[in-house]
């Protein structure tokens, strides 16, 4: 046996058929819950026949706490008990007579397999082992089940087993689809601190609202809002999954309709095969572009996807440590900033509150920004709704370029749709051309006549001016109150903005001093907060320093034990291997001898190896002149068979030659026959007459 075999820590153990690292995983499974036996590879195999069997025993206990297996019964029916368990967990094996005997006898190469069986697989063992009382099929007798009653029983017993089954897998989907207990707990927490955090504030709002005798109808017209808004939600949501649903129906309908269309063109014109299969190769030729298409999209998008989970994964692995620590940090700030906000609403007086403006104006941000992320929302929507209009579009034009007539049952469908919306614009973008054609003509009209009443209106001050010696004065007049409107609506303006610039520089001063007197203090606390940082950070360094002057020494002092365990580990694996070469080595000479002292003792008398035979020997003997006289036999029949060869060859080939002869005569008798029309006569080769109308034949010697 070679050692290397050994330091690759996957050898085979003599006469066992399991290697040391399955004998490992046994160990350490069973040092494992929920065993915890506190073994080494030692004392494991050192373990007696009979401790083997009471480990098994104990095993199959902790699988199945009900299979209880009492070691004063009977051995046979434990062996069974033992057997019936086993072929409940699906182990492989053929369970005969000699299968029980190692199991009874605790033999390693039967029980160590076992082992490694249900450790290996442990999770699924148990549940087996739990499932195995309720899903084996009870085996009744054909004769029983004659009876109704027990029919009836049988039978209900089925159903009742085949509804456990069903039971257990939607249990095993809660399972899986269920949260663990940890994120559930923290969950809680959080949601707990969030309870508290809102209770505090509505609290501060009774106290601050309670002399306020609206204040209890604001509450209820809120209350009342976020009802009525929940409910809109609710019928915002199912009226989509309506107009989905409803979209869906028109275009199943839409695409049966368009192929009951082309059926009956088909059926009804005279298309010829081959035009019909050169329609449908450019059908599968254009799915089959627009799929590439699609294909690549997709394509792209997951690799881009897959990058960005590689990005993810090749970053540093985060414990679940390290998310505990961040969330307690989370929550000790998220206390800080609710004490300082008690504190600050303390300080300040409730009739006061100057922030109130501010609070608006930031609840008014929050509101537009929700308002512009739903618009987003939307916009993106529309994109990818255009982006499926453009690509329908494409796909018609290809179908128009390609000269192909039918469509699709999903281009079609798509196709409808468009139709549908464009008409449904249509009649609408009409009415809305037709009214404003018609206000048009109305406004024309009085256009028209306004104008003409303006020429008389001018005509008349012209010829009053050119009178009065005074022409042109009106246009002067029209022009000085158009120069005029345009002067005062410029200085609103400059008004407008002189007071709007002024309103802002206020509020501008009056942040600047309010923030100012609210970060006063933080600038302290931070100022206060750096220097504790750069202490903190000096002694760090200093600290971090001498860990790294420990850790060299120490990682040099461990990589020499390294280098020491791994040598003596070599060795012990060497000395190991020799032990199991010399150990096999001396189990056979063991067999040998035990053999040889066996056979002395038949010899002398003392036992019998069997009922026929009284020792090896004898059997040998007899076995060999039984043999020597079968040979005899055979040979002396060869020997017969030898010289009445030629002999046996000769009478064979006579006789074939006799049945070519006579089936010759048949055939040359019945063509005679046909022929002539007359009775059979009795005629051979030789010339001699037969005797009654049959043809005989005589061998001579």
């Amino acid at each position: 046996m070679d050692p290397r075999d050994f330091e690759k820590g996957s050898r085979l153990l003599p006469n066992l058929g399991t290697s040391t690292n399955e004998i490992k995983e046994i160990v350490q499974g069973l040092n494992g819950p929920p065993f915890s036996y506190n073994l080494t590879l030692v004392s494991f195999d050192e373990k007696s026949p009979q401790e083997l069997q009471e480990l098994l025993i104990d095993i199959i206990t902790k699988l199945n706490p009900k299979q209880k297996i009492d070691l004063s019964t009977d051995q046979s029916e434990i062996a069974q008990t033992v057997v019936e368990f086993l072929k409940v967990l699906g182990y492989t094996s053929n369970f005969d007579m000699e299968f029980q005997r190692g199991l009874l006898y605790g033999d390693k190469r039967i029980l160590y397999p076992i082992f490694h069986y249900i450790i290996s697989n442990l999770p699924l063992m148990q549940a087996r082992a739990y499932l195995g009382k309720f899903l084996v099929t009870i085996h009744v007798p054909d004769e029983f089940l004659v009876e109704e009653d027990m029919k009836e029983l049988y039978q209900t017993y089925k159903e009742l087993m085949a509804q456990f089954q069903v039971t257990h897998q939607e249990l095993e989907q809660v399972r899986q689809q269920a949260l663990p207990p940890q994120e559930l707990k923290r969950d809680i927490d959080q949601l707990e601190l969030e309870k508290e955090q809102l209770v505090t504030k509505i609290s501060k709002l009774k106290a601050r609202y309670q002399g306020n005798e609206e204040f209890q109808q604001l509450l209820e017209a809120t209350s009342k809002l976020r009802k009525e808004q929940e409910e809109e939600a609710m019928l915002v949501e199912k009226l989509q999954e309506q107009q989905q649903h409803l979209e869906w129906c028109e275009g199943n309908l839409m695409s049966a309709q368009q192929r009951l269309i082309d059926i009956k063109k088909v059926t009804a014109s005279d298309t010829s095969a081959a035009d019909m299969l050169n329609l449908l190769r450019v059908d599968v030729k254009r799915n089959r572009e627009f799929c590439n298409e699609r294909i690549g999209r997709e394509l792209t998008e997951k690799i881009k996807r897959l990058e960005q989970v590689e990005q993810l994964l090749n970053e540093p692995i985060v414990s679940q440590k390290d998310l505990d620590g961040l969330q307690n940090d989370v929550r000790n700030l998220q206390r800080e900033v609710q004490l300082l906000e008690e504190k600050a609403n303390n300080a300040q007086n409730p009739a006061e509150d100057k922030l109130g403006v501010y609070k608006q104006q930031a609840s008014l941000v929050s509101k537009k920004k929700e308002k512009a992320i739903e618009k987003l929302k939307s916009l993106e929507q529309e994109e990818s709704k255009l982006e499926k209009k453009m690509m329908q579009k494409e796909k018609e034009y290809e179908n128009v370029k390609g000269g192909n007539k039918f469509m699709s049952r999903d281009e079609f469908t798509k196709y409808s749709q468009s139709l549908r919306a464009k008409k449904t614009q249509y009649q609408q973008m009409k009415a809305q051309l037709r009214d404003i054609r018609a206000d048009l003509a109305v406004l024309g009209r009085t256009e028209k006549i306004l104008k003409g009443e303006a020429e008389e209106q001018i005509r008349e001050m012209r010829n009053l001016e050119r009178e009065h010696g005074i022409e042109g004065g009106f246009q002067y007049q029209e022009e000085l109150e158009k120069i005029s409107a345009a002067k005062q609506e410029i200085d609103i303006q400059k008004g407008a903005t002189l007071d709007e610039i002024a309103k802002i520089v206020e509020e501008l001063d009056y942040k600047i001093k309010e923030n100012r007197a609210r970060l006063s203090p933080l600038v302290t606390e931070l100022r206060t907060a750096r220097a504790r940082f750069q202490e903190l950070n000096a002694e760090y360094e200093s600290k971090k320093a001498q860990y790294d002057t420990v850790n060299a020494s120490v990682e040099s002092d461990r990589a020499k034990i390294d280098e020491e365990v791994k040598q003596l580990l070599e060795e012990t694996n060497a000395m190991e291997s020799k032990y199991h070469l010399i150990n096999g080595r001396i189990q056979l000479a063991d067999a040998q001898l035990k053999r040889l002292l066996n056979e002395q003792a038949c010899r002398n008398g003392e036992r019998k190896l069997s009922s026929e035979y009284n020792s090896l020997q004898e059997c040998y003997n007899i076995k060999q002149e039984q043999q020597t006289k079968l040979i005899s036999d055979l040979r002396n029949k060869q020997k017969m068979i030898k010289e009445t060869h030629d002999t046996n060859s000769r009478q064979v080939k006579l006789f074939s030659d006799l049945r070519r002869f006579l089936d010759l005569k048949i055939r040359v008798t019945e063509e005679e026959n046909r022929g002539q029309g007359r009775a059979l006569r009795g005629r051979d080769l030789g010339g001699e007459i037969g005797v009654g109308g049959v043809n005989r034949l005589v061998l001579n010697d």
